[in-house]
């Protein structure tokens, strides 16, 4: 029984485990507590198991850290560093000391009392005077002692376990918190530096097998946590010049997943992972990545809307901007035909009528630079979608416009807004008042910006008009806005994606160009390129291929041939 209450003291003054009353258990401790006595040699008294509950670790940060663990477990065998740790006064003498303070010191010291030895005295005694009820120094050879440091082979080592022939879970704990401080190489070892089992045909059966396993696994998850996969570089330009003439799809990434939580697309083209959890497409963040056909400009448009931001977001630190829209940003704009490409930032939709700012002109008008920022940031254009009604739509819009051109000009960061097919549609009221206020009377995009003072879109989009299935219906409706005061120069029209997009010779599209071209119309566009299953005007047949997102850009001239 005293063999056993001795063990369990050594056992909790080094961070191992104390005995229970069962024979075997009692006998693997005292084989324990023989290793570390054996590895110790001249260990410092040990007075109470308390002796290192009252330290705390003080080097949490920087180059040398450890945790309040290792003060706990290493303080009471005289490693104390007290650069690294601060304990609490107590009647132990091995409390508190500095090893590195020796270093200074050419004292050899010896102990003349049974209260320390001499390990404790050399230690406790460089820096300062002793009690010579304790000790006795005499000045000797100016040495720097060293304590044992193991490291990997080939750098710094990720992590510590026990040698093969003392491998057990006790052992291996004690190592991973002592090294490298205290780190005896006879017993403790680098998890990457573990020998292989000599006796391959064993199998995990054979001697020191479960050791390398073991350590091996840690070494790898180690390394992996301590040498992340340096970030991708998602930043991209700021296109050259604004386009004078549009083409291009929304692509609909997040509407109603906010900040993609999810961190998964559902279609492979765009992005998944395999069955491995291995990112692929371009990895940074989710493996997001796109078909070929909507990588170019020249198969899918030199503009595309990314749909849809959280306008409640705007006073966050990343502006609300969703995961999705930084990396398919970056994947976009990859390769010389893409440099000048202009992506918007769409705000608002159905799931996020989150535009409550709208009343208040100073809110608004914050909301408008905070926009802004997020153009600048990521070096795109802005589309606002405000589908709802705030009692005071176009002042707060115009105080929108005014936080957002504070920054963002005109000829650099274009800025749109979506209105309904036809004046009032979907109940918009404000709508026609918004447009003949907001959007100059002349000009188009590319044009040189008004000279007064106002604060202007750039365009609009005129949207799906779901129930018309032929170019002359569509154009019946557009025609609505020009009676409503709309400059056509500044007008993009809208076609529902599914209608068009398996059409590489659509009389859709041919009609419909025909009506706008006559009017200078600034482009054509389509509601929306889907990766998620269903919903979004959008046709799953198309993700491998758009001719008629393609044709839509070569009918509107926007960089695109005819397919």
């Amino acid at each position: 029984m005293k063999c056993a209450l001795l063990a369990a003291v050594f056992g909790l003054a080094h961070g191992l485990p104390a005995a229970s009353h069962e024979s075997d258990e009692q006998q693997n401790l005292l084989r324990r507590v023989g290793r570390l006595l054996a590895l110790g040699q001249n260990l410092p008294p040990i007075e109470s198991y308390h002796a290192g509950f009252g330290c705390v670790s003080i080097a949490k940060s920087g180059d040398a850290v450890v945790s309040d663990k290792w003060c706990q477990t290493s303080c009471p065998t005289g490693v104390c560093p007290e650069t690294l740790c601060k304990c609490e006064a107590s009647a132990s003498a091995a409390m508190a000391i500095n090893f590195h303070a020796s270093e200074a010191s050419g004292k050899v010291c010896k102990s003349v009392t049974p209260n320390a030895n001499d390990y404790w005295c050399n230690l406790h005694c460089a820096k300062r005077d002793c009690s010579a009820k304790m000790c006795e120094c005499e000045e000797g050879p100016k040495e720097k002692p060293k304590l044992p440091v193991l490291t990997a082979k080939d750098g710094d080592c990720p992590g510590y376990t026990s040698v093969p022939d003392l491998h057990d879970d006790s052992m291996s704990s004690w190592c991973a918190n002592s090294c490298p401080l205290f780190c005896p190489p006879d017993k403790c070892i680098c998890t990457t530096d573990m020998p292989a089992p000599k006796r391959t045909d064993l199998g995990d059966a054979a001697p020191g097998a479960a050791a390398y396993k073991e350590a091996t696994a840690k070494a790898a998850g180690a390394a992996k946590a301590a040498k992340p996969k340096k970030p991708v570089d998602l930043s991209t330009a700021l296109p050259r010049s604004i386009p004078s003439t549009i083409s291009g799809p929304w692509f609909y990434v997040a509407d109603g997943l906010g900040k993609e939580a999810s961190g998964r697309e559902r279609n492979p083209l765009y992005g998944d992972f395999e069955e491995d959890g291995a990112a692929i497409g371009l990895g940074n963040a989710t493996g997001r990545k796109l078909p070929d056909w909507l990588a170019s400009s020249k198969t899918s448009g030199n503009a595309i809307s990314l749909a849809f931001m959280n306008p409640t977001e705007l006073d966050t630190p990343t502006f609300g901007v969703p995961e999705a829209f930084v990396e398919y940003t970056h994947l976009l704009r990859q390769g010389s035909e893409n440099r000048d490409r202009q992506i918007f930032f769409a705000i608002g939709g159905l799931e996020f009528n989150g535009y409550d700012f709208l009343s208040n002109g100073e809110l608004a008008e914050k909301a408008g630079a905070n926009a802004c920022k997020a153009a600048r940031a990521h070096n795109v254009g802005i589309e606002i979608d405000h589908e709802g009604t705030k009692g005071n739509d176009v002042e707060g819009l115009r105080s929108f416009l005014k936080g957002f051109r504070a920054k963002c000009p005109m000829g650099k960061y274009p800025i749109s807004m979506d209105v309904m097919g036809g004046p009032g549609g979907g109940g918009l009221f404000w709508a026609p008042e918004a447009v003949k206020a907001l959007v100059p009377s002349s000009g188009r995009p590319s044009d040189p910006p008004p000279d007064d003072d106002g604060y202007y879109l750039d365009f609009v989009n005129i949207m799906v008009i779901g129930a018309c299935q032929d170019g002359a219906c569509l154009s019946g409706f557009w025609q609505q806005w020009a009676d409503a005061g709309l400059n056509y120069e500044r007008a993009a029209f809208t076609f529902a994606a599914d209608a068009i997009c398996d059409e590489p010779d659509s009389d859709m599209i041919k009609d419909a160009w025909v009506w706008a071209k006559e009017r200078n119309a600034y482009g054509l566009r389509a509601w929306s390129v889907n990766p998620h299953l269903g919903g979004g005007e959008w046709k799953q047949e198309c993700n491998d291929a758009a001719p008629g997102l393609q044709a839509m850009c070569a009918s509107a001239d926007a960089g695109c041939k005819a397919p």
